[in-house]
This record gives structure tokens, sequence and C-alpha cells, in this order.
């Protein structure tokens, strides 16, 4: 009889364990005003990257802000083409409004999240200010921890894309919002927390 409380106990705790951290979606929890503080480091300098969700509907709207030592901020606009179509991911970020018709931020594009499907490649701008290209591929699943509102139970259902050597893109496995929350390219940035 103990034997099989023993036994039941665990099953229970199991279920709970799987329960507490399953994953969410980012349109569970991403709506108008939420806050997406990401952890920078550009050439050894470290600061924070925090959007706030402007609009989410058919084109995207962020106001964004960069801590000190970089202290700058805007508002970053991304169009439904670039939403739909883009080949490139934007990193040039200057004080004020920036509007975005063939790069991406914050999300991938749906032409690179389809392209990744099946294990799939693609050729993408990593800076296209230089017309620097890089081919990202040889996906993986996993599941990555972020915080939401300081609990750090919560789980996103991610893919990793790689060139083969250092850079590496991971986003959230979701075609309606595939949320970028980790890269690794020249620079690092990588999500730390949610806010509503």
């Amino acid at each position: 009889m103990l034997k099989i409380l023993q036994t039941s106990l665990f099953a229970v705790m199991v279920v709970l364990s799987y329960t507490a951290q399953a994953s969410v979606l980012p349109n569970d929890i991403i709506k108008v005003g939420t806050r997406l503080v990401y952890d920078v480091n550009y050439l050894g300098t470290n600061y924070e990257f925090t959007i706030t969700v402007k609009q989410n509907t058919d084109e995207y709207s962020f106001d964004w802000y960069m801590s000190a030592p970089i202290n700058k901020k805007g508002t970053l606009n991304l169009s439904k083409d670039a939403i739909e179509n883009a080949t490139g991911i934007f990193n040039y970020f200057t004080n004020g409004n920036i509007s975005l018709a063939d790069q991406c931020c914050i999300v991938l594009s749906r032409k690179m999240y389809d392209a990744f499907k099946n294990n799939g490649s693609m050729e993408i701008y990593t800076d296209k200010k230089n017309d620097v290209l890089t081919i990202f591929g040889n996906s993986y699943t996993h599941t990555q921890s972020f915080g939401f509102n300081n609990d750090f139970s919560n789980e996103f259902d991610c893919k990793t894309v790689s060139d083969g050597g250092d850079y590496q893109i991971t986003y959230v496995n979701d075609p309606n919002f595939p949320l970028i929350v980790e890269m690794k390219l020249d620079w690092s940035l990588k999500l730390k927390n949610i806010y509503n």
C-alpha cells in the first residue's frame, strides 16, 4: 500500500511540475502596453533594451529604450510587408522614429519562419547597411525560460537556427508571433523579462 501511495504521489508531483512550467504562446501574454526587457552585450558594453508594445495586429509598433550607457529611445514601426517578407535583421537604432519595410526586429518575418520549417535554411542580412548576408539553418527545437512579471518558471517552445558557427537566432516556434528571444551575432541579445 505504501508503495502505491509513493508511486501516486510521485506521479502527481511530475504532473504539477510539468503544469507549473507549461509553455505559453506570445499572443497569450503580449498585448498593447506589454514591456519586454532584453539584456544586450555590444562589444563588451552591457545594457538593457526595453520594448513597449503599441500595436501588434497587421503592423507592429513598439516604443523602445536603451539604458545607460547607450541612452537612446524612439519608436519602431514594422510594416505589414516587413512582417511578411523581410530578409534582414535590423540593428542600427537611432533616436526617434524608425520605420522598417524590408527588415524585421523583435520578431522573425513570416518568410524567415517558413524557411526554417522542416529544417530548411535561408540567407539573412545580419547587417544590411554593410551588405552582410549569412546563411542560417540547422534548426533544433527546445524550451527556453523567461520571466513573466518576475516569475521565472515560464517557458516558450522555441527553435534555434545557426550559421554553423557562432551566429544564432532563437525564436518562439509560433507562426503567429515568432518572437526573437535570443540572438548572437556580432552582438548578443537575450529576453530577460516580460511585464504586463
